[in-house]
């Protein structure tokens, strides 16, 4: 099986916490046992049951030229039922056939690196398997052979994915644990934080907000120990534009550009009137985004 070394991002928090690290490993559509008896016209040895028209009938051990062989139950010439195919590369298939393929209920060995248990059509998985590798395993829903639908991914650290999956990568919506205590949850594309979601610490500081490839990105709410909080904007994991800090009753609102403040207002009724007041257009974006309605929408949802 092939791996897919994915996102190794920092949460860009100042936090010292250890990077992100994904491991997917892709299910491959396994090597069909009708493509390799059709391969150029290979020659094969048989022994077995035969029928009237001198087609393989019945138990029947089929080897062939390039050392792959299938043991099983032949119906008219073609593998039907029950039945192990061992190909030369060291894969593995038990299981049921139907017309020369995997088709029913079945295991697959990689290589013995790694089993698959699902139900296949077309020697694809399909519906509810088990992928389990030596440290790590998938559960889940199966579709033309990848992970598609609903399934949880168990790495040998502990961390683990419960969520939305598509074309063998996280997408959709899902929560991601990970082994230090920490939590995701939010929306996923190509196995990146995507999209809106809440980031939890165990000592319970959280970010709820946007994220772009895994970091901060757009608007969000970072809130601290104590009962500090920061409202504000991020592009690339870095405070930039509006930002507000509230502490107890205390607000100091700010501009930032690319995680540098530019300026402080100790009075958020200042801040305004010197933005609606300058021609420069550079903050314009954030309030129609309708900052002040968001943020209170987001202060009144809890995780």
């Amino acid at each position: 099986m092939n791996n897919i070394n994915l996102i190794n991002k920092n949460n860009n928090y100042n936090e010292n916490e250890n990077n992100i690290e994904y491991n997917i490993r892709n299910s491959k559509k396994p090597i069909s046992f009708i493509d390799t008896i059709n391969n150029n016209g290979e020659s094969f040895d048989y022994a077995g049951g035969i029928d009237e028209e001198n087609l393989k009938n019945g138990f029947g051990i089929l080897k062939l030229s390039d050392g792959s062989m299938f043991k099983g139950i032949f119906t008219h010439g073609h593998a039907n039922g029950f039945g192990i195919f061992s190909h030369s590369q060291g894969d593995i298939y038990k299981g049921e056939f139907h017309n020369d393929e995997i088709n029913g209920y079945g295991e697959y060995y990689y290589k013995k690196l790694s089993v698959i248990s699902a139900y296949w059509f077309n020697s694809a998985m399909v519906g509810v398997g088990l992928e389990k590798w030596k440290d790590s395993y998938y559960s889940g829903c199966f579709l033309n052979g990848q992970k598609n639908g609903i399934g949880t991914y168990v790495w040998k650290n502990k961390s683990k994915y419960e969520g939305e999956w598509k074309n063998d990568n996280m997408n959709g919506y899902g929560i991601y644990y990970f082994s230090d205590g920490r939590k995701y949850i939010g929306e996923w594309k190509d196995n990146y934080m995507n999209g809106f979601g809440i980031y939890l610490w165990k000592n319970n500081k959280k970010y709820m907000g946007y994220f772009k490839n895994g970091i901060k990105n757009g608007f969000g709410i970072f809130y601290l120990l104590n009962g500090k909080y920061v409202i504000g904007f991020w592009k690339d994991g870095k405070q930039n534009g509006f930002v507000k800090y509230i502490n107890e009753d205390k607000i100091r609102c700010g501009i930032y550009n690319d995680g540098k403040r530019e300026r402080w207002y100790d009075d958020e009724d200042i801040f305004l009137y010197d933005y609606m007041k300058t021609d420069n257009n550079k903050y314009r974006s954030f309030f129609e985004m309708n900052i002040f309605s968001l943020e209170k929408y987001m202060l009144t949802s809890e995780i």
